[in-house]
């Protein structure tokens, strides 16, 4: 059965002219989509002589690509522009909404900033209420492996079966940036987490159940995870 994410608009202005969140899987960047599947141009899966494996590459790893694609992305509503002025970063853009705010200092005293990011933390304005199925929370973060981003956006877990009101999203700003932070740039992803009691028990070696489990991976040539163990996602 599948579960429900009710994205409602908290004012008039994002449900007439808001960008609302769509599934992640929408929102893969070119440089993903340009990666080659094989390594060193290869056209087709090779098992190289001088190699301990196969010579597929990262365009091949299901768990990148999964976490990715998963639940969905809530992308910038308005261009952004972005200068230094006086050693600092003046952000600005056209429309009168807000887009973004600004943390004090003291509220953000004592946490570790990222090294080659300012010390302040702005946030992504948000005027959507997310709403779960009961027993779900949803994990608030920087868009998954999305290293190229002149920002990065802070992790958040909230419990938005009972909560019933906007979350916006902190972040801190590359040092040096300037340009325009486009519209339509995914700025947070949202993952839907059931939540659930759990207990850890830290078990004995065993060394046949070790060899049977690595077996059962080796057994197929390449991309035995997608074949032997993977369970396939979806977001609509």
């Amino acid at each position: 059965m599948s579960q429900k994410l009710k994205i409602i608009p908290n004012t008039l202005e994002i449900e007439l002219a808001g960008i609302p969140p769509t599934p992640s899987v929408e929102h893969l960047p070119k440089w993903y989509k340009d990666l080659q599947p094989y390594t060193n141009d290869a056209k087709k899966l090779h098992f190289p002589f001088d190699s301990a494996t196969h010579n597929t590459t990262i365009k091949r790893c299901i768990p990148f690509l999964d976490a990715m694609t998963s639940g969905y992305t809530v992308v910038l509503d308005d261009d952004v522009f972005i200068e230094q002025v006086n050693n600092a970063p003046s952000m600005r853009w056209k429309s009168e909404v807000n887009i973004i705010t600004m943390h004090s200092n003291p509220q953000f005293k004592g946490i570790p900033v990222p090294k080659g990011y300012y010390n302040l933390v702005a946030k992504w304005q948000n005027d959507y209420v997310f709403k779960t199925s009961p027993g779900y929370s949803m994990l608030f973060t920087h868009p998954i492996n999305r290293f190229d981003l002149p920002f990065m956006t802070i992790t958040g877990l909230v419990d938005t079966d009972l909560y019933e009101t906007t979350i916006q999203f902190p972040f801190f700003l590359q040092e040096g940036f300037e340009g325009i932070i486009e519209s339509g740039t995914p700025i947070a992803q949202m993952t839907p987490v059931k939540r659930d009691s759990w207990e850890s028990n830290l078990e004995k070696y065993d060394k046949d159940d070790t060899y049977k489990r690595w077996r059962k991976f080796q057994r197929t040539f390449a991309s035995s995870y997608k074949t032997n163990f993977w369970n396939k996602k979806s977001y609509l």
